[in-house]
């Protein structure tokens, strides 16, 4: 005898047409996922075509803007990296310690030296 199976996003989508079951679905993704993470996906199952289309557009939003914060956090990093090879060329020290400390490139390390911007392809 064959087994019929079925998958779960469907099961999921199947208890969620009824309310009355909200409660054990609750339960049953706290165990499985942050009890936050779980009262978020129980609202989007029960949101308008037109409430999860501003949902979606308000998460890919964060995304982005999350993305931003750290490129400007890269860019910053890097930044203070040039400027403190700057410094330490000035102090004569030699291009393979800084760029050791800096996480520059020894090839970056000299562009400084003679003068040139680094940053102008980066990112």
């Amino acid at each position: 005898m064959q087994r019929k199976l079925v998958s779960f996003d469907w099961a999921i989508k199947k208890i969620l047409q009824h309310e009355e079951n909200f409660e054990v679905l609750e339960v049953f993704l706290n165990e499985l996922l942050a009890k936050e993470q779980a009262k978020v996906v129980l609202n989007y199952e029960v949101m308008s075509k037109q409430d999860k289309i501003a949902y979606n557009r308000h998460i890919h939003n964060q995304r982005i803007k999350m993305n931003v914060m750290s490129t400007a956090e890269e860019e910053g990093k890097r930044l203070r990296s040039i400027e403190v090879a700057k410094t330490l060329l000035l102090e004569h020290i030699a291009p393979h310690i800084i760029a050791k400390s800096t996480q520059l490139t020894l090839a970056e390390i000299e562009r400084i030296a003679r003068g040139e911007d680094i940053m102008e392809n980066y990112i």
